[in-house]
């Protein structure tokens, strides 16, 4: 098992799209789907299925850093039992 980003691992500068994607059956310490610390890009997630990840801190998506400007919208993100599908931590850097 991976520690961070199961399925996506993007950190740093990366305005990303990401768009269009099924991401399931992944695994890590920290977003088993998706995990994000950016500190002033702009990522879009966009019209994916996130499901069926296993994490205890964000099964399908973790997002930390200076995201006000990230867009999440139009996504299916299921957590599995006992576990939270999105976390938004808040960087103090």
């Amino acid at each position: 098992m991976r520690a961070q980003g199961g399925g996506l691992w993007i950190v740093n500068d990366a305005n990303a799209t990401i768009a269009g994607n099924l991401i399931v059956g992944n695994s890590a310490g920290c977003g088993g789907g998706i995990y994000w610390l950016i500190p002033s890009s702009h990522p879009r997630l966009v019209n994916n299925t996130i499901a069926a990840n296993d994490s205890a801190n964000g099964s399908g998506l973790f997002a930390d850093g200076f995201d006000a400007d990230a867009e999440v919208s139009n996504n299916i993100v299921v957590a599995a039992a006992g576990q939270t599908a999105i976390v938004a931590a808040t960087s103090t850097t």
